[in-house]
C-alpha cells in the first residue's frame, strides 16, 4: 500500500482531506514530531540553564530526544483511541510522561536511588515530562479530532 493512500486515504478533493486527521496514524507522527522535538529542546537548553559549567550538559537533548519521540507516539495513539477532552488528553499526555519517569527511577535497570525522585533534579524530570508529554496530549488532540461545538437548535 503506497504511503499516499496510508496517510490520505482514498481523499482526491480538498474537502475529502478533512478525513486525513481522522487517521490514527497521523495521530501518530505527530505525537512522535511534537514529543522528540520538545523533548530535544528541553534536553538541549535546560542544562545548558541550570548547569552553564557542563560542556557536555547539551548532549542530554540527542539522548532523550529518541526516548520522547517514543513515549509522543504512545501519547497520540492514546489520545487518538479515546477521543478525551483537551483537559483530559492534557492529562494522558502528563500521566504518561509521569509513569515514564518513575519508572526509570524505580526500574531495575538504574542504579540510582529512588529517594532521588524527590530531590530537585527528580522533581525538574517529573515537572518536564508533566509540560512536554501533556502538551503533547492536548496538541495531538487539537489537531487530530474534531471540536464539538453545541449548538442552538432552531425553535
Amino acid at each position: 500500500m503506497p504511503m499516499r493512500t496510508l496517510l490520505l486515504g482514498d481523499a482526491h478533493e480538498p474537502a475529502q482531506l478533512v478525513t486525513l486527521m481522522k487517521r490514527p496514524l497521523v495521530a501518530l507522527i505527530l505525537g512522535v514530531l511534537l514529543g522528540g522535538l520538545l523533548s530535544f529542546i528541553a534536553g538541549f537548553f535546560l542544562p545548558i540553564w541550570l548547569m552553564p559549567s557542563s560542556n557536555q550538559g547539551p548532549l542530554t537533548g540527542f539522548i532523550v530526544a529518541p526516548l520522547g519521540a517514543l513515549l509522543g507516539g504512545i501519547v497520540g495513539l492514546l489520545v487518538f483511541v479515546y477521543k478525551p477532552s483537551s483537559l483530559r488528553a492534557f492529562r494522558i499526555g502528563s500521566l504518561t510522561g509521569v509513569v515514564f519517569v518513575v519508572a526509570c527511577f524505580f526500574g531495575p535497570w538504574i542504579v540510582t536511588r529512588p529517594a532521588e525522585l524527590l530531590s530537585g533534579e527528580g522533581l525538574v524530570f517529573v515537572a518536564c515530562a508533566v509540560f512536554i508529554f501533556g502538551i503533547t496530549g492536548f496538541l495531538v488532540r487539537m489537531a487530530c479530532l474534531p471540536i464539538k461545538y453545541k449548538t442552538e437548535e432552531k425553535r
